[in-house]
């Protein structure tokens, strides 16, 4: 018969400077449960680590613990049931973890409590129904590494926790307790792991129904197995359990079993479930009890301590040591180092590892391909056996594909560069270290401005390097004639466009990176639509415009001219709509320079 009961003396646990009975106000006032989530990032539920990982980092941890049946209330002459102050109570934990320069970790955690149950009175004793909603103890502490090696077979530590009350129904102390803890922890031939923790938990002596409550030895253990190529799967049993300082009986004993799994996922995350149940009859102690868990935890990149590790005991360390798990021998070939002697089941001499004729007698070679195999002719040469090589009457050279493995290297142009690296495989070029250009034509520059003809937007004069690909390796002249090109004016007026604006803002930029233009002719030009006269003096005033918007822009007007030329100057004949077109423009004559 289960005695988490408060009729039949059960074990209760609230923080009180004196005697209480049932009937008193803070009834409820105590935490129920016995089970405290481990840190986030840590491997097990309820069993914290003696590790630390990381110089800064932050993990984080969604917990839900529910307990059945965690507080009864049994009749001492029935043995029977006769209430469930806390029927059901389900604790949702928010706990966040900081380690700091791999030695010590600081933990915060606040749980919220869902939870049902009846009110029980009786002989002037009672205990209220829980509140459905409440907030539990919330815990803030950490724990410093004082041994160990990032994941080796043993670590140690020191913890420590205070729970500060809140104010939640069977759920929160009234008064802060604290729990000072030893730990240990650590993996075995990484695929075990486990942890253990003990220590005294401190808090007030209070009395409910003659059965005293106070300080009290907690410990908790868990072992697990890591399953999985990459050990992604965690699966193993955790017990947690309390004895009081003095008055040690059935009902002030308290001793939970759990068995769950922790599966990682995404690297970073891990989602966990696990059930269990009391075998002790302790307040507290629930009929069954199911947990779930998501937590967030950043791999840490931890540097080994001690170089030397050795896992399998094969005196290899585990870092040169191609089969750590398994003790092996030394061998020169990296793949095979540490590994157990492997078979020759063709007695070649060669390791079936290695051996590319497992089951023919043959020789070793420095080619995988025909390692351990049987002689064979050499046609062409290329020191590449016929039977594995895809050209066996042309001299080639090795490769890992198997229908090119013996070929020559193609070179389709010619030119001494293999196509596998040629920019230009179609053209005879020459070799360069830049891959963009290696086996193309060598580049010209036919002005001898320093920018190549490929991209010289003036191959035929003498420029100017531009970020600009159409003004790149032109003169000054031609690159303000063709910046002015974007230049628009209202029909028949003259008045700048405001498309224009950014194309006299171009203008005026580039006359001011040269200042060596100390005089420049602004010409403006009309096709031959219209009078003479008229178009003489429309395009007088839009040369004054462009003059006028270049020194609003900050360009000196000393060294602008504004001159308009009409139809005088034709670039090309005006018998077409293109051509009048072209030579409606505004164009820059350099007058003096420094």
């Amino acid at each position: 018969m289960r005695f988490n009961s408060l009729v039949a003396a059960a074990s209760f646990a609230a923080l009180s400077s004196h005697s209480v009975s049932a009937g008193a106000e803070d009834g409820a006032s105590f935490a129920l449960n016995r089970l405290d989530p481990a840190p986030a990032g840590d491997a097990f539920f309820a069993v914290p680590s003696a590790s630390v990982e990381g110089r800064l980092s932050f993990r984080a941890m969604g917990f839900i613990d529910y307990a059945n049946r965690p507080l009864d209330v049994t009749a001492l002459n029935t043995g029977k049931d006769v209430a469930s102050v806390v029927l059901h109570q389900a604790t949702l934990h928010g706990n966040v973890t900081v380690a700091l320069f791999d030695r010590v970790a600081l933990n915060l955690d606040v749980p919220a409590v869902i939870q049902s149950g009846e009110a029980f009175a009786s002989g002037g004793s009672a205990l209220p129904a829980p509140a459905t909603t409440g907030t539990g103890n919330i815990r803030v502490g950490g724990r410093g590494k004082l041994w160990g090696d990032a994941r080796g077979l043993v670590h140690v530590g020191l913890g420590g926790y205070l729970f500060l009350p809140t104010t939640g129904d069977y759920a929160s102390d009234p008064r802060v307790r604290g729990w000072v803890h030893a730990l240990a922890s650590g993996e075995a031939k990484k695929r075990v792991r486990y942890a253990l923790a003990v220590g005294p938990e401190f808090r007030e002596d209070r009395e409910l129904l003659n059965v005293s409550q106070g300080s009290r030895l907690s410990y908790s253990a868990a072992a697990a197995a890591l399953l999985g190529p990459n050990r992604e799967l965690q699966l193993g049993p955790e017990v947690v359990g309390t004895v009081p300082f003095g008055g040690i009986d059935a009902r002030t004993v308290s001793l939970d079993v759990l068995v769950g799994a922790k599966y990682r996922f995404l690297e970073d995350f891990t989602v966990g479930a696990g059930a269990g149940t009391a075998l002790s009859a302790g307040v507290g102690s629930p009929r069954a009890r199911a947990m779930l868990s998501l937590s967030w935890a950043p791999a840490i990149e931890v540097a080994k301590r001690v170089n030397d590790a050795d896992a399998d005991g094969d005196t290899i360390p585990d870092n040169e040591d191609a089969c750590p798990e398994n003790a092996g021998v030394a061998s020169t070939e990296a793949k095979a180092n540490g590994c157990p002697p492997a078979q020759d089941k063709d007695g070649d001499g060669v390791a079936d590892p290695l051996d590319a004729c497992v089951d023919q007698a043959g020789v070793a070679s420095p080619d995988p391909k025909a390692n351990g195999c049987p002689r064979s002719g050499d046609k062409d040469g290329d020191g590449i056996a016929d039977g594995i090589d895809a050209c066996p009457d042309k001299a080639g050279v090795a490769s890992a594909d198997a229908k090119t493995h013996g070929c020559p290297l193609l070179d389709t142009d010619g030119d001494g560069v293999t196509d596998a690296s040629d920019a230009c495989v179609d053209k005879s070029g020459v070799a360069s270290a830049d891959a963009k250009t290696n086996g193309c034509p060598a580049a010209s520059d036919g002005d001898g401005d320093g920018v190549l003809d490929d991209v010289d937007a003036c191959p035929a004069q003498a420029g100017l390097a531009s970020a600009n690909p159409a003004l790149r390796g032109c003169p000054i002249s031609t690159a303000l004639d063709k910046t002015a090109a974007g230049l628009e004016f209202e029909v028949g007026k003259a008045v700048l466009r405001p498309t224009s604006e950014a194309v006299v803002d171009a203008l005026a930029t580039m006359l001011k990176e040269h200042p060596e233009l100390t005089k420049l002719e602004v010409q403006s030009h009309t096709d031959n639509q219209g009078a003479k006269r008229i178009n003489k003096t429309i395009s007088q005033d839009r040369a004054a415009a462009v003059v006028a918007a270049l020194a609003k822009r900050g360009v000196a007007g000393a060294r602008l001219v504004a001159k308009g030329y009409g139809d005088e100057q034709p670039l090309v004949a005006n018998d077409t709509p293109e051509g009048q077109q072209k030579n409606r423009r505004v164009a820059f004559v350099v007058l003096e320079k420094k």
